[in-house]
């Protein structure tokens, strides 16, 4: 047994895990996680990772994105234990300032019929987790995207306060999904695997997740599934979205919602490509900060 952080149990061994699995063969769920500077928290991430107790063998996909701090030695102490289950992805220049999104590069190596999500600055609480959304959606194929509840870690503690407000704690129809409409916290979601071929456009966004889940409403719709314990969404000074500022998030928003609507323009969706121009300009209206000289830049830029 290998003892842990955050009064997680002592972990089982590789072997452990693969004796529960019926099949040790076919890959059924893959684990996405980004790391970048994680050093302070990637344990807890993985440690919420291998407590997962399934009858299906799943994989832990992490991509460090050329961390300057520890993080690359701690996922590699991990490997070292469990190179069957751990799958790294070292980068020896950061990839995301080039423009390339890291779950990009996940999905292209992923093998899972599904996968979840969670980057290495958060972390799942309940053990049976991805078995719970497996067995959901394998028996439910019209279900794109299964999610739950999250709390918020403030200064190093999980909080009794959940992550988004209780009213975005419902199933989504196809139509909610793809007008953007599924508020649906990243480390809580399971999707098909049909997503993966990521559109050209998804490179372009900020809100990387947002566009994920409007994507997954081409496949189904989504499913919020109360009986699964809450995960952990961190708020901390390094977070790349979390620590913004408002007028930050509304130009990102604009943005994201600006890319969505090249996307839909592009697959010949005129009616969704439409909404989500309004929405982008209506976002960059909505920032009182932003100067009028480039509010106008964007919506003749997006007017083009």
């Amino acid at each position: 047994m290998l003892s842990t952080k955050r009064g997680f149990k002592e972990l089982r061994s590789q072997a452990e895990i693969i004796s529960k699995w019926n099949s040790p063969e076919q890959v059924k769920v893959t684990i996405c996680c980004i790391v970048y500077n994680h050093g302070g928290f990637i344990e807890d991430a993985i440690c919420g990772f291998l407590s997962q107790e399934t009858l299906f063998p799943y994989e832990i996909v992490i991509h460090d994105d050329a961390s300057t701090d520890r993080s690359a030695d701690i996922i590699a102490k991990y490997v070292e234990l469990y190179p069957k289950l751990i799958k790294p992805i070292y980068q020896n220049a950061n990839v995301y300032s080039k423009g390339i999104k890291p779950l990009s590069v996940i999905f292209s190596k992923a093998k899972g019929d599904f996968f979840a999500i969670c980057e290495g600055d958060d972390f799942w609480m309940d053990n049976k987790k991805i078995q719970k959304q497996y067995d959901y959606m394998s028996e439910n194929s019209s279900c794109s995207v299964s999610y739950h509840r999250s709390l918020l870690i403030k200064n190093g503690k999980v909080t009794d306060e959940y992550s988004l407000d209780s009213k975005c704690y419902r199933d989504y129809s196809e139509l909610d999904l793809l007008k953007g409409r599924g508020r649906i916290s990243t480390q809580t979601a399971m999707i098909k695997s049909d997503i993966k071929n990521l559109p050209e456009e998804y490179s372009m966004v900020t809100n990387e997740d947002s566009f994920i889940f409007v994507l997954c409403g081409g496949f189904g719709h989504g499913t919020f599934l109360d009986e699964i314990s809450p995960s952990a969404y961190r708020l901390h000074d390094g977070g790349i979205w979390s620590n913004k500022k408002s007028n930050f998030k509304s130009i990102r928003t604009a943005e994201s919602y600006y890319w969505i609507s090249k996307y839909y323009e592009r697959i010949e969706q005129e009616r969704f490509s439409n909404f989500f121009l309004f929405k982008a300009i209506k976002a960059i209206l909505k920032s009182s900060k932003t100067s009028l000289v480039r509010k106008l830049f964007f919506i003749l830029r997006v007017g083009k």
